[in-house]
This record gives C-alpha cells, sequence and structure tokens, in this order.
C-alpha cells in the first residue's frame, strides 16, 4: 500500500528547526483517496502549502517573508511507503523530492491590488479584488502528428484490411502515446534487429499462404514471443486493441512497432511531440467543457490561446459572485495540475478552498476529484489528494469523501492516559441495553439532581463515592485547570463531559418543579435542550453550538484509532479561544 508516512519542514514561517519544527506523521495516508488534514487556524496549515509549493518546481524558493530566519537553512522531507518508499528531502541546494514527485497547491484565488487614478493632477490610490490567470500551458507545443494512413499500412504488408487494425484514433489519444514513449527503446529494439525482423516477414508469409495450422507458423509466433522487448509491446496493444484473436493482435503489433520505428528514422522526437501535441488538444476541449459545465456568470469563459500561452482569464471578479469565482477558480487549478502530473507519484495540496464553497459546488467538486482519482488510478498514477480546512469533518461526509482518511493536527495534543472516566465511556459502549448501562448513562454520563450511591448500581469510579462527588470533580477540572490561565494541563475529556452536565444543570434549575423529573428521565442532552424549549425556557445559542464538543467524545468505543481522532478533534475545539470564552460564560451561570 502506497503511503506518506510522515511530512517535516523546517525554518519556514513561525517553524524553526528541531523540536521547533513542523512534523506530521500520519497514521493511514493512503494514495487514491482523499485524506483530510484538521487543524485550528494558526496551527501551521498555510505553512504547510506554503513549504510544499516552494519545493514543487526543483530546489527550495522562499519569499524572504516566508523564512523562519535570516541565516536559517529551510528544508523539507516527505516519507513514503510503498513502491516508492524513502525520505526524500528537498532545500536550497537540492531537488530531491520535485525529482520524485509532482506537488501542487490550490488555495484561496483572491489578490488585492492598488489601483491609482489620476484627477486634474492628483493621483488617487485604492485597492481592487482580482483573480490571477491560471497559466495551463507557459508554451503551448507545436503540432506534431504521427501522420498514420491506414490504407498505405494495408498495402505495405500486400494483405486485405480484414487483418490490419486502424490505429488512426490511437494515435490521437495522448495516453496510447505515452505508454509508446515509455517503451520508445523496446520499438526501436524491434525495428532494428534483424532476427526479430526476420521473424516478422516469416509471420506475416505465413498468414499470406493461410498457413495458421502449421509447424512453421507455431515456430514462428513462439519465437517471437520469447522476445522481451516485443513483450513489452504487446502488453499495451493487447489493452488497446479490441481485438480477442491473439494472431491478429501478434500482426498489428508489428504493423505498430514497423510504422513508428520508420517515424523514428525521420525524427527521434516524434513520438514525445506528438505525445505533447494531442494532449494539449485533449486538454484544451476538457478544460472548456468543464468551464462550461460550472460557469453561470452569463459571461464566455474559456482558455484561450494568448501568444504562446494557454490561459484562463478571469479578468475583473467583480462580474462573478464568490461562489462562481471559487468553484471556476478550483476546476481551472485541478485541470492545470492534471495536465502537468507526469511523473508516477503527486501530492495535491487544497488549501481551505472546501471550507468556502457552497454546498452545491462542493457536491460538484467531490465529484469532479472522484473521477480524477480514478483516472489516475487507472493510469497507474499514486495521487494524494490532501485538503487542508479547520472544520469539523463530518461537513464532507458526503456519498464520496464516505471513505475519508480524517487526520487531525493540533501542535499541543494533551497526552491522554486511560482514567476511570474513560474506562467507564468505553464500558457504557460495550453493554448492551439494559440497568448498568442505564445507570451509568443517567447518573455519571447524564446530570441527576438525587445524589446516588454509584456502588449501589455496580459503578466504580476511584475517589467517587456519588454521582454529586464525580459532578463536582469535573466542574473543577474547568474551572481551576481549564479556565486557570496559569494552568497548563486538564483533561479534554473531564471538561466535555463536564460542559454537558454543567448545560444540564443549568436548564433543570430554571426548569418548574413538575417537569423536572420528566427531564431528567429524557435521553440524549439535544432533546433535554429541546424538551426545556418547548417548555419556554430561554436557553443560549451555545448550548447547540457546542454539541460536537460535548457529545462526540462522551461515545468512545474500543476501537484506539477512532479513539485517538476524538481525543485530537475534542484538543482542537478545546484550544479555540472563542470556544473557551464560551464555556467561561457557562461556567459563570448560576
Amino acid at each position: 500500500m502506497n503511503k506518506i508516512k510522515s511530512i517535516k519542514f523546517e525554518n519556514i514561517k513561525s517553524f524553526g528547526s528541531g523540536n521547533q519544527s513542523f512534523n506530521f506523521k500520519f497514521d493511514n495516508c493512503d494514495a487514491n483517496c482523499v485524506n483530510i488534514i484538521v487543524a485550528p487556524n494558526g496551527s501551521g496549515k498555510s505553512s504547510l502549502a506554503t513549504a510544499l509549493k516552494s519545493i514543487s518546481k526543483g530546489r527550495l524558493k522562499l519569499a524572504t517573508i516566508d523564512r523562519y530566519n535570516d541565516n536559517c537553512n529551510p528544508s523539507v522531507t516527505i516519507n513514503l511507503a510503498g513502491d516508492h518508499e524513502g525520505s526524500y528531502t528537498s532545500d536550497l541546494d537540492n531537488s530531491e523530492i520535485s525529482r520524485k514527485m509532482d506537488i501542487f497547491v490550490i488555495n484561496n484565488p483572491l489578490n488585492a491590488r492598488k489601483i491609482n487614478r489620476y484627477f486634474a493632477g492628483n493621483m488617487a490610490t485604492s485597492a481592487e479584488l482580482s483573480i490571477d490567470g491560471i497559466e495551463l500551458y507557459k508554451q503551448i507545443p507545436p503540432k506534431h502528428e504521427m501522420g498514420y494512413k491506414y490504407r498505405e499500412e494495408c498495402n505495405r504488408y500486400d494483405l486485405k484490411k480484414i487483418y490490419f487494425i486502424n490505429l488512426c484514433n490511437l494515435f490521437l489519444d495522448y495516453n496510447f502515446l505515452e505508454l509508446l514513449l515509455k517503451y520508445k527503446s523496446d520499438i526501436q529494439k524491434c525495428y532494428t534487429q534483424k532476427r526479430i525482423q526476420k521473424l516478422f516477414i516469416q509471420f506475416i508469409n505465413l498468414i499470406k499462404l493461410g498457413n495458421y495450422l502449421g509447424c512453421d507458423f507455431k515456430e514462428t509466433k513462439e519465437k517471437i514471443l520469447e522476445n522481451g522487448y516485443f513483450n513489452n509491446i504487446k502488453i499495451i496493444t493487447t489493452r488497446y486493441f479490441n481485438e480477442a484473436d491473439e494472431d491478429k493482435i501478434l500482426l498489428n503489433t508489428i504493423q505498430l512497432i514497423n510504422f513508428i520505428g520508420r517515424r523514428l528514422e525521420d525524427n527521434q522526437n516524434l513520438l514525445k511531440q506528438s505525445m505533447d501535441y494531442q494532449k494539449y488538444k485533449f486538454y484544451v476541449e476538457r478544460i472548456n467543457e468543464h468551464l462550461n459545465l460550472f460557469n453561470t456568470t452569463g459571461r464566455e469563459l474559456q482558455a484561450k490561446r494568448k501568444n504562446s500561452t494557454l490561459l484562463i482569464d478571469f479578468s475583473n471578479p467583480r462580474v462573478m459572485s464568490n461562489g462562481e469565482r471559487d468553484i471556476l477558480s478550483f476546476i481551472g487549478n485541478l485541470v492545470k495540475f492534471e495536465i502537468n502530473f507526469t511523473k508516477d507519484v503527486g501530492i495535491l495540496i487544497i488549501d481551505e478552498v472546501f471550507d468556502y464553497l457552497d454546498g452545491n459546488n462542493l457536491i460538484a467538486v467531490q465529484y469532479y476529484i472522484s473521477e480524477f482519482i480514478k483516472r489516475c488510478k487507472n493510469n497507474g498514477k499514486i495521487l494524494f489528494p490532501i485538503i487542508l480546512t479547520h472544520l469539523d469533518p463530518s461537513i464532507f461526509k458526503t456519498y464520496f469523501l464516505r471513505k475519508q482518511k480524517i487526520h487531525y493536527y493540533a501542535p499541543h495534543v494533551y497526552e491522554i492516559n486511560e482514567d476511570d472516566i474513560i474506562r467507564l465511556i468505553k464500558e457504557r459502549a460495550s453493554l448492551q441495553s439494559g440497568h448498568k448501562r442505564d445507570s451509568i448513562e443517567k447518573f455519571c454520563l447524564h446530570y441527576c439532581d438525587k445524589p446516588i450511591n454509584l456502588s449501589e448500581f455496580d459503578i466504580k469510579i476511584e475517589n467517587f463515592n456519588t454521582n454529586i462527588d464525580l459532578y463536582c470533580d469535573l466542574f473543577e477540572e474547568v474551572r481551576e485547570k481549564y479556565l486557570n490561565n496559569s494552568s497548563l494541563i486538564f483533561n479534554p475529556i473531564k471538561v466535555a463531559l463536564a460542559l454537558r452536565i454543567k448545560i444540564e444543570k443549568d436548564i433543570f434549575d430554571k426548569l418548574n418543579e413538575d417537569k423536572k423529573i420528566e427531564f431528567i428521565d429524557t435521553h440524549k442532552t439535544i432533546n433535554k435542550i429541546e424538551f426545556s424549549e418547548k417548555n419556554s425556557i430561554e436557553l443560549s445559542d451555545a448550548y447547540y453550538i457546542l454539541r460536537p464538543l460535548y457529545n462526540e467524545v462522551i461515545h468512545l468505543s474500543n476501537d484506539d484509532k477512532l479513539n485517538k481522532n476524538k481525543y485530537t478533534s475534542c484538543c482542537l475545539y478545546l484550544s479555540n479561544k472563542v470556544i473557551r470564552n464560551m464555556i467561561e460564560k457557562i461556567f459563570n451561570e448560576h
């Protein structure tokens, strides 16, 4: 299985070297599936995008403002597992990564530019938003074609057309030409070596005689198939020729080898030139088709030739909405990456673009990426699409992204040791519905106003005899540790559970006496909140907003990997200053 094991960079932006570097080790960053890195704002997502962009075209190149300091030596290291296992590093002197893999970063395309206007001899300066055009081809390849003529090839061998496959359309397929280019030396060896050419002539003459059953035909065929160079080409033709007759595949493999061999005698670069030209034609058609599909601006938007370049010019962004701008720019950049993805390994970084797409465009883009991944797999490419986001990954759990790989990155994740609270939460998950499970939920994971002796329900939590003792300890964890600026250590699971119980306690205290028993017996915090609203209790919006925090991490299982993600997600929530402020207000309520 092809994976990224880790990405590390040093001396870029706010990350220094050694312990101050960015060093993210992945558990399961698999190829050819969507990988999402979830991290809070300010934790290094944009720095990661900057670091990878800096080594995408050779040796590491950074703007002065993106260096950690003036005297540093920035570097990026990527560790791969699988077919290309190894550690690859690029810095100011080395370009090891870009030699091995293609890297492309897609981020927000909007820029601010300064506009100077002159009125009566005076200059007025203002700012205007603009979108950089997307340069799909810096140098449009000149027209080169293989010059294949079916009739001429049939006449060359003096055989009826029924024996020959018309290769005309295949020479218009850049993927086919790309494969042939990969095995160019094998084709030339089959064309120039006298022994294999003599066997080709014998094979063709025996077909002319109709001698398919004789020993000579069988022996000639076996000798041709013993040639390793020929077999490499035959693998390609078997894949592309819609033909079940092996003799016909052999004959047309010979046709292909001899035709290309003759053409390369005149121009050694013709295969590469034809492939580049057909690829250009294919992508001009593809990008215009997709721009037309996603273009809702009412204005023509196509890839256009400008001198020797091919580009998408967005002109003035004021003529399009934010959503139109985001989707069209994204599609254009994705096609640009596909055009330039020529190596076996590619890393595509999508830097927070998904955070700003509206619902319809999010669905459309997911489909487009899924088709791109399929094409890469079919062409034997190893692609790592990585989405950087600060949003909860549940937002992306649509049909296509249901198999997404989630990677949480938190610069300061607290080490969580399994204590009685975590064991109790896991125990609840492992129990079938029954008295003990109901008791754990009712008295330990939700608020109950009556003191309950936990041992009477076979609930064991060290140092706590009653549920009220547990609540007091949880609330102290929040007030004395989490909300205390001088405290550096707190238990995130306890804070999340304390938040849930405090919310329920505050609601309980506001209810009329005749509603309190029904409230305690209501399952799930969200149902309790809705119950209180039906009874005209005015609640803070924070009770709803913080639900992912106090709900997800209280549902642990025996899957350690899944639990680890929930722990990290909980830490990310709690590290946010706004969330901390919301929790502080809740705990200051009386």
